[in-house]
């Protein structure tokens, strides 16, 4: 049974898992209208633990980011998933499924700073590579002063 506060408003259909505390996982379709359902959806589930601030702008923003990438080079299904272990917050974000319609360009200057702005938001990140997709992680410490600017 879906919890009402991992559902994101609007934007493509979304099937969020049952919730587990201090994990949230939603599957989409990788469409534009997506990326925005998971700005929504990782606000909400940081906001109902109690993750304010720089550190969950941060981390809405890293979503954001990973989530564009997912759409404009993935494939066609997404899913973010959110873990809350004490101050640490791990955020993946995978593109599964069929491969969907080849990328498009991205217009002049609107490529290449959605990876750097994460590596800068993040304590650590990751990408793992696999037949049926890619998954990048990021991690973040939400306790404390906020992230270096």
């Amino acid at each position: 049974m879906s919890h009402p506060a991992l559902l994101p408003k609007g934007g493509d259909a979304a099937t969020p898992s049952t919730p587990v505390p201090g994990r949230a996982v939603v599957d989409m379709r990788a469409r534009e209208q997506g990326v925005r359902a998971a700005r929504r959806f990782t606000a909400a589930v940081l906001a109902r633990w109690g993750v304010h601030g720089e550190h969950g702008e941060a981390a809405v923003l890293i979503v954001s980011e990973l989530a564009t990438n997912a759409v404009r080079h993935g494939r066609s299904d997404l899913t973010v998933a959110l873990a809350l272990a004490g101050d640490t917050l791990r955020i993946d974000v995978t593109d599964h499924g069929a491969p969907s319609a080849p990328p498009r360009p991205p217009a002049p200057g609107e490529c290449g700073r959605g990876l750097d702005i994460v590596g800068c938001l993040a304590d650590r990140t990751e990408t793992v590579r696999h037949p049926w997709g890619r998954r990048v992680s990021a991690v973040i410490g939400v306790g404390g002063p906020g992230p270096a600017g």
